[in-house]
């Protein structure tokens, strides 16, 4: 369609009418869930049977892809997502994308399209990848709340530098957020040097926030991840192709630490 209209070809004569169907399975019905689709008003949109309103609540990633709001429609058990509409040469038949409060659950031992439900989202992360804790298919950001302990105080209230390093992260990008103060880490080494905070405040808690990326949203997921992207590793007749998601891991694989700073260079690690 965007060869056409590039080349002044794309016409709006209906060339017939046509249905895609989609299934999903839910455990835990979302309070709000929305599905992000582009151009919603080309589109017959029904969800077990029961009309959805086209008017957009919302847009997702970014404003072209409109959100129109499902929740009511939803089901216990498996759910069917149902889209008529007249087909036209103008129009590009776009990727569909539950969003939502929700974490996923894996069903069967292998990441398969129907080998997920939807849950409720998870309270907590243990340290580890987020994909098998929920956020399988979530791309942007966590944070985690670590609290201070008592030998990094004092040592910072007789003047000791303070690092919070990250040895064991998976991101797009992280931040260190500490009394009232960001430090961005978008390349290693993932530390932070959070000297002047602790020494102003001296704050109980520091937040670090882990920031995904958009792959195990938006895909290509069934391609190996290679050295480009094109509308080649979105088809299913790539050679390399399997039914599997492969995912990408963010999150923090293992525990921060704090070290201890001399003023004219770096001392040992005062603990994690």
């Amino acid at each position: 369609p965007w060869y056409l209209a590039t080349t002044g070809r794309a016409g709006s004569r209906v060339l017939g009418r046509c249905e895609m169907k989609f299934s999903f399975h839910v455990t835990h019905p979302p309070k709000s869930l929305q599905v992000a689709i582009e151009r919603a008003q080309d589109f017959e949109v029904l969800l077990n049977g029961k009309g959805i309103s086209s008017s957009p609540v919302g847009w997702w990633v970014g404003e072209d892809e409109q959100t129109l709001e499902v929740a009511s429609a939803v089901q216990v058990g498996r759910n069917e997502l149902l889209l008529r509409f007249d087909y036209r040469s103008d129009m590009e038949l776009e990727d569909l994308h539950l969003v939502g409060q929700f974490g996923v659950r894996q069903t069967g031992k292998r990441r398969l399209a129907d080998g997920y439900s939807l849950v409720e989202p998870p309270a907590r992360l243990d340290a580890g990848s987020w994909v098998g804790q929920g956020l399988d298919f979530y791309g942007a950001a966590v944070c985690y709340r670590l609290a201070v302990p008592q030998a990094v105080l004092a040592a910072a209230k007789a003047g000791k530098g303070v690092r919070l390093a990250l040895a064991k992260v998976k991101c797009t990008c992280a931040a260190v957020h500490v009394g009232g103060q960001t430090v961005a880490l978008a390349w290693p080494p993932m530390a932070a040097d959070i000297t002047q905070a602790m020494a102003a405040q001296r704050p109980a808690e520091v937040v670090v926030e882990v920031v995904g990326g958009r792959h195990n949203s938006l895909g290509p997921l069934h391609v190996p991840w290679l050295a480009w992207t094109g509308p080649g590793e979105f088809d299913p007749h790539h050679q390399q192709w399997t039914e599997e998601y492969l995912l990408n891991d963010h999150g923090l694989t293992g525990p921060p630490a704090f070290e201890l700073l001399e003023r004219d260079g770096p001392g040992a690690a005062a603990g994690d």
